[in-house]
């Protein structure tokens, strides 16, 4: 099974912006917090099938080619070069563009993710939540790879260097070259490159220590697997409800869906790290949060760039085995935390120095060796909204990471909103124990065969 896919590449090109005055734009600044993040590809995998459709694949390539180039000249600095992780230059640059030839259909394709997850990384052009190393010429912020199918169906891989956007970039790049690609320009995103930078400007240079902190968190030194598992709306309304403390009766805790399933996938990573762990660690969780949505301004909603900081969570093993509703507690509390003052503490020059005191206090935590989990949520930000001229993505994923990273966890809406579903990557023996935990598969449905996964 493992051989019988081929994924031959046929041709490579660099994409630049459809305007030629671009490469006059002044060089764009990195915020403070893209300083701090390590250069690794966010990848993501638009499964179409075509079937219902009547499309010349040359002329849909020639197509997305052209959209992209548009796009590039709307998203300039995603064609740069960053230097000295401190400005993007070289806006001409470009992007790579790879085509490739898949020998099997789209359907038998995803019908071997169940034997061969792998399969999967060769649908992109790079590698899955790898540490890149730094290079004087700089490397590609976003690289692509067009997959055509034996059956005619595509699936697009693509490949966002974190350091110059986090997911809700990315997915506006996406969502903005759908709408070239499909004609429909009231759809396309203009992005706010100024505030990030003027709120949260960089440091010249910034500490090395700092991203040394940001290293340790999300490297780590295991062998991983990558995991595809469903909730159901029905076990997502009964993890809040059991994050209430399973009572009807009014209570202080409001939890969303998020927050309850998070705190569910931490209760069980927990129980599994100290299943296979010779001795008990405190477990630390860190959830990503959009500081987008957390003023009440919409300065921030269009700007481009890295916005978020984690929310962190620990419990000490002196604690025990703390009940759901206490982890969602922690969770929540974490949360609640960054609202518009917190928001505003961390811009400017005194900001910085409230950015480097959390920074100091995690690399003490972190020098307790903890168990960490790190989730990140991609619900709302329209995921499955990408329409290249051939409806809505029948499917969107990631590749399968087994590179030294972090443990960490990936939430996304199910399609038409109807569940959630979490692309969790966990060190093996973890992932194998709670494959096992009946606790868990009360609740985490495994997804098995792509088929059963459409966003």
């Amino acid at each position: 099974m493992a051989n019988e896919f081929e994924v031959t590449i046929t041709s490579r090109e660099i994409v630049k912006p459809s305007s030629p005055s671009i490469h006059l734009q002044e060089p764009y600044l990195l915020s403070c917090f893209d300083q701090l993040v390590p250069s690794t590809y966010i990848p993501l995998i638009i499964f179409h099938s075509l079937a219902n459709a009547n499309f010349d694949i040359y002329q849909v390539l020639d197509h997305a080619k052209s959209c992209l180039a548009d796009t590039l000249a709307v998203f300039y600095p995603i064609s740069g070069r960053i230097q000295q992780n401190s400005i993007v230059h070289r806006f001409d640059a470009g992007v790579p563009f790879l085509v490739a030839r898949v020998t099997s259909t789209l359907s038998r394709f995803l019908e071997s993710h169940q034997h061969n997850g792998s399969n999967l990384n060769k649908l992109l052009p790079c590698r899955p939540f790898s540490q890149e190393p730094s290079s004087p010429e700089g490397i590609p912020l976003m690289t692509f790879q067009m997959n055509i199918f034996a059956c005619g169906g595509i699936a697009l891989g693509c490949g966002l260097c974190h350091k110059i956007g986090d997911s809700a970039t990315g997915l506006a790049f996406a969502r903005t070259w759908a709408a070239f690609f499909s004609g429909s320009r009231r759809r396309i995103s203009r992005p706010d490159f100024i505030s990030a930078s003027s709120l949260f400007p960089p440091r010249s240079p910034m500490p090395p220590q700092y991203v040394a902190v940001i290293e340790k968190m999300w490297f780590r030194d295991y062998n991983f697997t990558t995991r595809r598992f469903f909730f159901s709306p029905e076990s997502i309304a009964s993890l809040r409800h059991l994050a209430r403390g399973g009572t009807d009766a009014a209570s202080t805790l409001l939890p969303t869906s998020v927050e309850a399933v998070s705190g569910f996938l931490w209760k069980c990573f927990i129980s599994a790290s100290r299943a296979v762990s010779s001795t008990t660690r405190p477990s630390m969780l860190g959830l990503e949060v959009n500081l987008r949505k957390r003023t009440s301004s919409r300065t921030l909603e269009r700007a481009f760039g890295n916005l978020f900081w984690p929310a962190t969570a620990v419990v000490m093993p002196e604690q025990g085995t703390l009940p759901l509703e206490e982890l969602v507690k922690l969770i929540s509390d974490a949360v609640a935390g960054f609202d518009e003052e917190y928001v505003k503490s961390l811009q400017g020059e005194e900001g910085f120095q409230n950015i480097a005191r959390s920074l100091d206090a995690l690399q003490e935590m972190l020098e307790m060796e903890p168990d960490v989990l790190e989730i990140g949520s991609v619900c709302n930000l329209g995921l499955d909204q990408m329409d290249f001229g051939a409806g809505d993505p029948g499917m969107v994923t990631i590749g399968d990471v087994r590179s030294k990273f972090s443990n960490f966890v990936i939430l996304a809406e199910a399609r038409l909103g109807k569940g959630i579903e979490a692309w969790m990557i966990i060190e093996e023996k973890r992932m194998g124990f709670m494959e096992q935990d009946r606790e868990f598969l009360k609740y985490a449905v495994p997804i098995t065969s792509l088929k059963m996964s459409k966003l």
